[in-house]
C-alpha cells in the first residue's frame, strides 16, 4: 500500500513528541545532564554560614537642637560600636536542591527629627525588596505668600494660593527666618494659612513656601516674602553713608522717624562692630512723623583706618537701631603738583614731558594722563617726592592734565593738574596721487585720482573739481583730507594732469523740408558736433539728387537716392566728427501749374466736343476729358481733366475738375396746334389748342390768355418743353376764329 504524504507527516509529528519527552525526563532526573541547554551552577560541596550575635548595649536618646536644611532629607543612619560573634554552621546541600537561608542583621541607626531633637535607637532589619510608589510626578509651585497683618502685629498670618499634584499634596513645608535664601527654620502644615511665631520689634523676617505629596515629591519655593515688626509708635532708623571723609574726620548721617514720640537720637561708632563710642547725634531730639535728617561730626580720627557706625533712636515705646555702615579715613593729607610741561602747546602725536612733585612723600606712585585717553607708561615712581613722565596725546585740544598720587598706608591720595594746549596734527604725504587722463571739455571732477600714500589715513580730492584744464598736461591743485580730521589739518599739494583731444558731441544732419520735389532745391543743416571746425555736406554715391551748393541740394532723379553725411573738421581740441547718413525722401512734381477751360457747347453735344486751352504745363504730356463721352446738362458744369506726362519718373500723372458752359437747346415745332372758335367778348383762355408737335415733349399755352380778341386773327402761343433746364421755349401763332 502507497503512504500518502498525510500519513508520513503524522509519523514524523509522533516520533518528534517522543524524542521530546525522553529528553525532558531526562533533564527532570538529572538537571545536570549534558543535554540540559541551561544547566543549574555546580553546588558546593559545603557552605560555611556565618551567625551573627551581636552585642547589645543600652543607648540613651539623645536631643539635640538640628536646624533642617530645606531641601534635605533629616535623617541620618551610622552604625554603632559593638562586638559581633560569628559561629559557624555547615550546610550540606543535596545535589538537585538548593537551600536558601536568611538571616536578620542588628542595625544602629541615629535619626534627626525636625525641628530640634535627635533621636538614636537600635533596630533589626531583615532584608526586604523595596517597591517603588511610581509617583515620581512634582507638585506645582504653590502662590507666594501674602500677609494682611499691621505692621504693629508681632504674629503675622500668611496664606498662598494652593498647589495642585496628580495625585494630591500631603502638606507644605514652611521656613521662617532672616534669610532671604529660604534656608530658615522649617515648619509644616496642611492649611494654606500659617501664622509666624512671635517677632522682636524692629526685626524682618522672611517666609518661603513648597508643597510636598505622599510620595516625597517637592515642588520650587514660592518667596521668600518678607515683613517688618514695628511697634506703634517705634521710631525707624535708617543709616546713611558718611560724608566730607577725610584723613582725621568725617560726618555720621542718619534718618529718626520718631513716629509722633519724642526720640532722642544718638550715633555709635567704632572701629568694629561692638563700636565702643556713643555719641548723641544733630539734633539731639526729633519729634513728629517723618523722617528727619540727623548727623554727627567724628574728628580725631586715626588716617586710613576702617570704623564701623550706626544711628539709632529711643523714645517712650522701643529702640530701633539702624543698620551698620562702615567709612575709611584718608592717609596723611599729600600735595601733588604738575611742575613743567616741556612743551607748550604740543601737536597731535607729539611726545612731551610732564614733571610732577608730592609733598610731604618722598616715594610713591603718580600716574599721569591728558583726560581723553593718553596716560603715561609706565606711571612715575617718585625718586626724592618728584619724577617725570612722556606723555603722547592722540586728540587735539585744551587738555587737563592730571597727575594722580596713589597714596598708601600712610599718605592719602592727592591729585594736581595744568593745562596743556594740543593743536592738530599736520599729516606727512609721501606719495601723491595720480590723476587719470581727461578729454578736453571735461573738468577736474572727471579725473580719477588713485594711490598715494599719508600718515595718518585720509583722502586725496580735487581743491576745485569743477576746473577745466586747457589741451596738455598741466599741474592742479590737490587737497589730503585725514580721516581724523579732528585731531588731523588738511594737505595741499599738485599732481598733473594731461587732457586728450575730446569726441565731438553726436553730429546729426537735417534737411529743411521732406520730401523734396523733383527739380527743386532744400537747404542742408547741422546740431550738434563741438568745437569751431568746418561743416561739409556730402552726397556719396547718390542718384537721385546733387549739391546745388554747400549748403543745399536739388533733386535730379526722382527714381534715384539721395543720401547726405555731414563732416565738422579737427579744430585742434576736436577730433573730426562725421554724422549718422541722412536719407532724404524724394517726390514727382506736379506737371501743370495752370489749368485749361472748355469751350461753350449746346445741350446735347458730348463734353468731348468742347475744346480744352488755356492751360500751363511744364513738361510735355496729354492734356484730355477724362470721360469725353458725358452729355452735360445746360449750365456751368466742372468735368475732370486729366494730365499725363510723357515723363512719368519724375512727373505725376494728375486731374483737375475744370468747368465749361453749355447753352439751352432749341425743340423744333414742327405742327403748331389749333384753336377752337370763341365768341366775341371771351378771353383766349376760352379757346383749346389742340394738336401740334414738336421734338420734344411739351405743352402749347397762349401767350396772354387773358387777351381778348376783337376779331378773328393770329395770337401768339408758347411752347413749353417739360426738360426746360436743357430746352428753350418756342413762341409761334394760330388763328383763333372770333364769331360775332
Amino acid at each position: 500500500m502507497k503512504l500518502s504524504f498525510w500519513d508520513i507527516l503524522a509519523s514524523m509529528v509522533m516520533l518528534g513528541g517522543l524524542a521530546m519527552a525522553t529528553i525532558f525526563i531526562n533533564i527532570f532526573i538529572n538537571p545536570y545532564s549534558f543535554i540540559n541547554p541551561f544547566p543549574p551552577p555546580t553546588p558546593v560541596a559545603s557552605l560555611q554560614v556565618p551567625t551573627l550575635t551581636p552585642s547589645q548595649r543600652s543607648l540613651p536618646e539623645l536631643w539635640t537642637a538640628t536646624p533642617e536644611t530645606p531641601g534635605v532629607p533629616s535623617v541620618t543612619s551610622v552604625y554603632t560600636t559593638g562586638t559581633a560573634t560569628a559561629t559557624g554552621t555547615r550546610l550540606i546541600l543535596p545535589t538537585g536542591t538548593a537551600t536558601r537561608t536568611k538571616t536578620a542583621i542588628p542595625i544602629i541607626k541615629t535619626a534627626t527629627k525636625t525641628p530640634n531633637r535627635t533621636l538614636t535607637s537600635i533596630a533589626y532589619l531583615t532584608p526586604t525588596k523595596t517597591t517603588s510608589s511610581g509617583d515620581d510626578e512634582h507638585p506645582t509651585t504653590p502662590g507666594t505668600p501674602t500677609t494682611s497683618s499691621s505692621t504693629s502685629v508681632s504674629t503675622p498670618v500668611w496664606s498662598w494660593t494652593k498647589s495642585t499634584d496628580n495625585v494630591g499634596v500631603s502638606y507644605y513645608q514652611v521656613t521662617w527666618g532672616g534669610d532671604t535664601d529660604c534656608n530658615n527654620t522649617s515648619y509644616t502644615t496642611t492649611s494654606r494659612t500659617w501664622t509666624a511665631p512671635a517677632m522682636t520689634a524692629g526685626t524682618t523676617r522672611y517666609i518661603c513656601v513648597r508643597a510636598v505629596d505622599a510620595a516625597g515629591n517637592k515642588s520650587d519655593w514660592a518667596g521668600p516674602s518678607g515683613f517688618t515688626y514695628a511697634l506703634a509708635g517705634a521710631p525707624s532708623a535708617t543709616t546713611n553713608a558718611a560724608t566730607s571723609v577725610n584723613s582725621t574726620s568725617a560726618v555720621l548721617n542718619g534718618l529718626i522717624n520718631a513716629n509722633s514720640h519724642d526720640t532722642t537720637v544718638f550715633f555709635q561708632y567704632g572701629t568694629t562692630t561692638s563700636y565702643g563710642t556713643t555719641q548723641a547725634g544733630t539734633p539731639a531730639t526729633v519729634t513728629g512723623s517723618t523722617s528727619t535728617a540727623v548727623s554727627y561730626t567724628l574728628t580725631g580720627l586715626t588716617p586710613n583706618t576702617t570704623y564701623h557706625f550706626r544711628v539709632y533712636g529711643t523714645n517712650s515705646v522701643t529702640t530701633t537701631y539702624g543698620a551698620d555702615v562702615t567709612f575709611k579715613t584718608l592717609g596723611t593729607p599729600t600735595t601733588t603738583t604738575i611742575t613743567g610741561i616741556s612743551v607748550e602747546p604740543s601737536v597731535v602725536g607729539q611726545s612731551y614731558t610732564v614733571s610732577v612733585s608730592v609733598a610731604p612723600v618722598t616715594t610713591g606712585t603718580v600716574s599721569v594722563s591728558d583726560g581723553t585717553g593718553a596716560v603715561c607708561s609706565p606711571a612715575i615712581t617718585l625718586s626724592g617726592g618728584t619724577g617725570t613722565c612722556t606723555l603722547t596725546s592722540t586728540t587735539a585740544g585744551t587738555k587737563t592734565i592730571s597727575a594722580i598720587f596713589s597714596g598708601n598706608s600712610t599718605y592719602a591720595t592727592s591729585t594736581g593738574t595744568a593745562t596743556h594746549q594740543v593743536d592738530k596734527g599736520t599729516p606727512i604725504v609721501s606719495v601723491w596721487p595720480s590723476a587719470s587722463a581727461i578729454s578736453y571739455g571735461q573738468t577736474l571732477a572727471s579725473s580719477t585720482l588713485s594711490g598715494g600714500a599719508a600718515i595718518p589715513s585720509g583722502t586725496f580730492s580735487w581743491i576745485d573739481p569743477s576746473v577745466t584744464p586747457a589741451l596738455g598736461t598741466s599741474s592742479q591743485n590737490v587737497r589730503f583730507t585725514p580721516s581724523n580730521s579732528a585731531n588731523y589739518n588738511t594737505v595741499d599739494g599738485t599732481v598733473n594732469v594731461t587732457v586728450n583731444k575730446a569726441n565731438q558731441t553726436t553730429l546729426v544732419a537735417h534737411v529743411d523740408h521732406t520730401p523734396v520735389v523733383y527739380n527743386t532745391t532744400a537747404e542742408l543743416s547741422t546740431t550738434g558736433g563741438s568745437g569751431t571746425g568746418a561743416v561739409t555736406f556730402n552726397i556719396g554715391s547718390s542718384t537721385g539728387c546733387a549739391l546745388s551748393d554747400a549748403t543745399h541740394i536739388i533733386v535730379t532723379n526722382v527714381g534715384g537716392t539721395c543720401v547726405v553725411t555731414a563732416t565738422k573738421a579737427d579744430d585742434g581740441n576736436y577730433y573730426e566728427a562725421t554724422s549718422a547718413p541722412l536719407t532724404i525722401a524724394l517726390a514727382k512734381a506736379n506737371p501743370v501749374t495752370v489749368w485749361p477751360t472748355g469751350s461753350t457747347i449746346t445741350y446735347g453735344a458730348l463734353l468731348g466736343t468742347s475744346i480744352l486751352s488755356g492751360e500751363t504745363v511744364i513738361t510735355s504730356g496729354t492734356l484730355q476729358w477724362v470721360n469725353p463721352t458725358t452729355v452735360p446738362p445746360a449750365g456751368d458744369p466742372s468735368y475732370s481733366v486729366s494730365f499725363t506726362p510723357d515723363d512719368t519718373t519724375n512727373y505725376n500723372t494728375v486731374t483737375h475738375n475744370v468747368s465749361l458752359h453749355v447753352n439751352k437747346a432749341t425743340p423744333t415745332v414742327d405742327t403748331w396746334p389749333t384753336a377752337s372758335a370763341i365768341n366775341a367778348g371771351q378771353a383766349l383762355s376760352a379757346s383749346t389748342l389742340s394738336g401740334g408737335h414738336a421734338s420734344v415733349a411739351g405743352s402749347f399755352a397762349f401767350e396772354s390768355p387773358t387777351t381778348v380778341p376783337g376779331a378773328t386773327g393770329p395770337q401768339n402761343v408758347v411752347f413749353t418743353p417739360v426738360d426746360s433746364a436743357n430746352y428753350e421755349s418756342v413762341l409761334g401763332s394760330v388763328i383763333v376764329t372770333v364769331n360775332p
